[in-house]
């Protein structure tokens, strides 16, 4: 029980003046309840506020290792042709990481690998020839990061591809569920944008084919030339080439139609301007 600090008067504590000697006591109404009020909740919120920032810091080094393995780890490899290697779209490059070949189509292509170094070569078939365009390269991956490796084949079939290593980034695995609407990225070519060079380019590649292929199988069946072949088979291609140009997919292999077209000289011309200048048009 509490005493008056000039009398020594026992009080109780719902007291405000002394009742011996009338000295006020320092409290107000309610003070004693708010103070309980403050004593029981004071230790519930500091606990709160200290289970938030204790969610956020790693409290063990297994916590934090755990965080670090939720980091995307390994290799990107893209792999691509210049244009006038046209005939190249026809080839499935062949990845092998540290001695185990993968078999993926021109683009790029994530491998998840263990921190450390690591061997990249990427080489195609083509006729008789099993790893043409044959290039390899150490790369370095570091945990949480991802190394980036680049391959080029130039348009000459017998030379080494280029293959060169970059910069690694870090790169975290997004949750499915915070992806919304807002955030994705539209697939569609946007009406404004849309133009009719692609379809332009597109029949005049079909029509310089068309005019191949009869050039060609004239070639070859009126006065036997072999050449002959060889002109068909661009016109298969160019034909092949302007449909995917008139749907406005995969651009590489319409521009490998209109140079196709270049046999027709007047009408290759202005398919390849078309094809160039419509780039964006295509999905």
């Amino acid at each position: 029980m509490p005493y008056c600090p000039k009398c020594g008067e026992r009080v109780s504590e719902s007291d405000v003046f002394c009742s011996r000697c009338g000295a006020r006591l320092g409290r107000e109404p309610g003070d004693s309840e708010r103070t309980e009020r403050a004593a029981v909740k004071t230790p519930e919120t500091k606990d709160a506020a200290t289970e938030v920032v204790s969610a956020q810091i790693p409290k063990t080094k297994e916590e934090g290792e755990e965080i670090q393995r939720q980091l995307k780890t390994g290799v990107a490899v893209k792999t691509g042709f210049l244009p006038l290697g046209f005939i190249l779209f026809f080839c499935t490059p062949t990845i092998v990481v540290d001695g185990r070949a993968y078999r993926k189509r021109w683009g790029t292509h994530f491998f998840e690998l263990e921190p450390g170094r690591h061997t990249i070569k990427i080489f195609f078939h083509y006729l008789f020839m099993a790893e043409c365009g044959a290039n390899s390269t150490d790369v370095i991956v570091e945990e949480g990061k991802t190394s980036r490796v680049k391959y080029y084949m130039p348009p000459w079939i017998f030379a080494k591809g280029s293959i060169k290593t970059e910069p690694p980034t870090i790169t975290a695995r997004v949750p499915k569920s915070i992806i919304t609407v807002q955030s994705a990225i539209p697939t569609e070519v946007p009406e404004s944008l849309i133009t009719k060079r692609p379809k332009v380019a597109g029949i005049l590649s079909i029509l310089a084919g068309v005019i191949e292929l009869i050039m060609g199988f004239s070639l070859s069946l009126s006065e036997g030339n072999p050449f002959g072949w060889l002109v068909a088979l661009v016109g298969i291609i160019a034909v092949v080439s302007g449909v995917y140009a008139i749907k406005r997919e995969v651009w590489k292999l319409a521009l490998a139609g209109a140079i196709c077209s270049l046999v027709i000289f007047p009408l290759g011309i202005p398919a390849i301007i078309l094809v160039v200048r419509s780039r964006g048009e295509f999905k």
